[in-house]
């Protein structure tokens, strides 16, 4: 990092400031964190012998951990959805462990009842167990896809016994994998995981109410003495009581389509401008008064992150823009940035007018109804999500090697300790140590988690999964042994992307494109390779987060690992017990639902599979599929971080290039399909404020006051959400209509129709694309 530095090569009289800069690093890493945002919220000291584990833990975690399984079983399947936030959880559980740490000092089976004061150990483990209990939505909307009539109707899928085992196998194979992976994704400093430091941050502020007030510049030659408690509840106090607007009496304010407003009859503004979900890109500078509605919030992540995806979102709309407008696989025809699949009429596809009553192809339907078509942001989506899977190894390779030798080396050596002890030979205590900063060496005072309790906790999932299907499916258990090498290939790779930018890539194309092509036309066998080969992902890296936020608070690992056992298991049951009778509910998943539990995930999921399964991957994309071409992303996903990797080695001093991140890149086009530009501008404005200002300029100010916001804004918007919906909502209290509130929603923005919208007019026959029996 210092010695390849082009300045210092050419200009050798910069050797002592070089030698300077190296003396500042190494004391950063020495004594705190080498990263600004990790040391504005994590304690570079920690107290061994302060008692986390306690009966307080268990007690308030197992409550709050069903009381939220049960509010977010009901509420994924509802649209808008409604969930709990881990800052609420930690909001909730603060006065409850004041409350038990008032009590008098018993002992109960052991443990005392009052071990003293309630201190931040306790309250983040608390946090942790409640967050893993409500992790399920996955799994619940596949679930509801292939039990529900209207979709699958599977028998099966409605068996108590098939719903745990099935959740508890992904789930727990997630959990297994985080703590194998732990030295690649959890112990390196640069796995820095920007979502957890708001958590750190509230947890800072609601245990040290004084906090700090020594005074610290702000801009505009302030002095500020605010402590971060107070900061918190000031912030809150205001957002909440703000956000009644956009949330419940002026909705607009959301999507504040200006632009398209000026001509909303133009399908062509519309499309370019307006932030409407499917129906625009968004090219709007100034498109909401709504932090809620950011896709990207600011403060949270570092800027590189910000204007690698912009500038890659943004190539990717225009790249989509040219597909629609040069009509590129008929896309002329339809909403320009819809996720949806259509027929050949421009109306949303029925996949239930090709398949058979168990979901398989029926060719005769088929010719008779449509082929598929998809809109421009879609066509640029399956090109991002297919360079992504492949550039994600490549990039990994690329710019992480050292690490992964490092990483992989000292997995080795602890396996030859464990394969020795067994045998009962002397063991050679030689280690590599994993991390490189403060909070790595403070953990070195507890015992660690041995990698063999996780394999045995993948092992013991594999057979839950691989009874689960043999049990209650028609599906080959096989599927357990092949569709979890997915989760083997990507963990690291794709846990490495998330704890350096904070962004979740999902696999689940990749898993269900996998899966149609071994499939055949089986849509099951699609269904179950994504339920245990992409989703085991998603959970390992919400465990993997967990593990972090736990590592910069100095938490035994070992209770750790029982606190996130417990939490999955005790989340898997609560949950699962819900589903047949959530299922129940008359017109559930249905558009004629009560409280609007439509189920959109499993109504997605539902045409995803027999997409995949029933259309099957060969039929799309093969050598006569009219979509083969998207899959010239995979040989781009290689190319591409190569090039730019050749390019930052060939042009050390170009400041573009040193800062881009190839798969950053990539990964804006894969999330092209259904996003606006406009969701993401904002969170670049403040970022440049918070990062590129108060960071560079009032550092101590920055420290103190960026996380804990973050903390207050994201805290008061989903209070403020489940009052909206319990005191108005759910009673039927509707603010009067009027235009701020969707009282008609002009043109093209809220009625799109390819008759007045579409670029191009469907013909006089009625549909586009081959007659009818002329199908592929």
């Amino acid at each position: 990092m210092f010695i390849s530095d082009p300045n210092v090569i050419a200009n050798p009289d910069m050797y002592h400031q070089l030698i300077y800069e190296m003396r500042i690093f190494a004391l950063l890493t020495s004594t705190s964190s080498a990263y600004p945002e990790v040391r504005a919220v994590a304690a570079d000291t920690d107290d061994p012998t302060q008692p986390s584990l306690t009966i307080r833990v268990w007690v308030i975690g197992t409550l709050l951990s069903a009381i939220g399984c049960v509010i977010n079983a009901v509420f994924v399947m509802r649209y808008p959805s409604i969930s709990i936030s881990s800052n609420v959880i930690q909001l909730v559980a603060y006065p409850i462990g004041l409350g038990m740490a008032k009590l008098p000092n018993w002992k109960l089976f052991g443990l005392e009842l009052n071990p003293g004061p309630f201190n931040k150990k306790e309250h983040l483990l608390i946090v942790i167990m409640s967050g893993l209990g409500m992790a399920f939505p996955p799994t619940q909307h596949l679930i509801l896809a292939q039990a529900m009539p209207q979709w699958f109707g599977m028998e099966y899928a409605r068996k108590a016994g098939y719903q745990f085992l099935g959740a508890l196998g992904t789930n727990m194979i997630g959990f297994g994998f985080a703590g194998i992976t732990r030295r690649f994704l959890v112990y390196p400093s640069y796995c820095v995981w920007p979502a957890s430091l708001s958590t750190i941050a509230l947890n800072n502020a609601l245990h040290d109410h004084a906090g700090s007030t020594t005074p610290v510049r702000g801009p505009g030659k302030t002095v500020w003495r605010a402590s971060m408690y107070k900061c918190f509840w000031v912030i809150f106090g205001i957002y909440f009581v703000y956000y009644f607007f956009p949330g419940y009496i002026f909705p607009s304010l959301t999507i504040f389509d200006w632009i398209a407003w000026i001509k909303p009859t133009s399908g062509t503004l519309v499309a370019i401008t307006s932030s409407n979900f499917g129906v625009g890109f968004g090219f709007n500078p100034f498109p909401t008064f709504d932090y809620n509605y950011l896709s990207m919030p600011g403060g949270y992540f570092p800027m590189f992150v910000h204007y690698n995806f912009l500038a890659g979102i943004t190539t990717g709309m225009l790249l989509g823009i040219v597909f629609w407008t040069r009509n590129v696989l008929n896309t002329g025809y339809l909403q320009i940035n819809s996720p949806n699949t259509f027929d050949n009429k421009g109306k949303k596809y029925v996949v239930r007018n090709i398949a058979d009553s168990v979901g398989r192809l029926d060719t005769v339907k088929y010719q008779k109804y449509s082929e598929p078509y998809m809109s421009a942001g879609r066509l640029v989506s399956f090109i991002g999500t297919f360079a992504y899977t492949t550039g994600t190894l490549t990039h990994t390779l690329l710019y992480n090697r050292h690490e992964l030798i490092l990483g992989f080396k000292g997995m080795s050596i602890d396996v030859k300790h464990w394969w020795a002890r067994i045998r009962g030979k002397p063991v050679n205590e030689e280690r590599i140590n994993a991390g490189d900063d403060i909070h790595y060496r403070l953990m070195q005072a507890y015992p660690e988690v041995p990698e063999w309790w996780f394999a045995l906790v993948v092992l013991a999932s594999m057979v839950i999964s691989f009874v689960c299907l043999g049990v209650y499916t028609p599906v080959s258990p096989a599927v357990v042994m092949m569709a979890p090498i997915i989760t083997v290939i990507f963990i690291i790779p794709v846990g490495i992307v998330t704890a350096v930018s904070g962004l979740e890539p999902s696999l689940n194309i990749i898993s269900e494109l996998i899966g149609g092509g071994i499939a055949g036309g089986d849509t099951m066998t699609v269904q179950f390779f994504r339920m245990f080969g992409s989703e085991p992902v998603y959970h390992a890296l919400i465990y993997a987060n967990d593990l972090k936020l736990s590592h910069y608070v100095k938490i035994n690992p070992r209770h750790m690992f029982w606190v996130q056992m417990w939490g999955g298991l005790l989340g898997t049951f609560i949950t699962v017990s819900q589903w047949n009778w959530l299922m129940a509910i008359p017109n559930v998943c249905t558009p004629d639902a009560p409280f609007r539990l439509i189920c959109p995930g499993g109504q997605s999921d539902y045409s995803n599979f027999i997409f995949w399964g029933t259309l099957g991957a060969p039929r799309l994309f093969g050598s006569k599929g009219r979509f083969k071409w998207l899959l010239l992303g995979f040989p781009l996903g290689v190319i591409f971080p190569i090039m730019m990797f050749i390019l930052k080695k060939r042009f050390p001093r170009n400041h573009v290039l040193q800062a881009s991140h190839p798969l950053l890149l990539i990964l804006s086009f894969a999330w092209t399909s259904g996003a606006s530009w406009g969701s993401y501008i904002p969170g670049l404005f403040i970022n440049l404020f918070s990062w590129n200002f108060l960071k560079k300029r009032y550092l101590e100010f920055w420290s103190r006051y960026n996380y804990v916001t973050l903390a207050a804004l994201g805290t008061a918007i989903s209070i403020n959400a489940f009052i909206v919906f319990f005191a108005l909502v759910f009673p039927g209290i509707d603010f009067p209509a009027w235009w701020g509130n969707g009282g008609g929603t002009p043109g093209c923005i809220g009625s799109w129709t390819n008759a007045d919208c579409g670029r191009y007019k469907i013909g006089p026959k009625g549909y586009f694309g081959p007659d009818p029996g002329n199908y592929h």
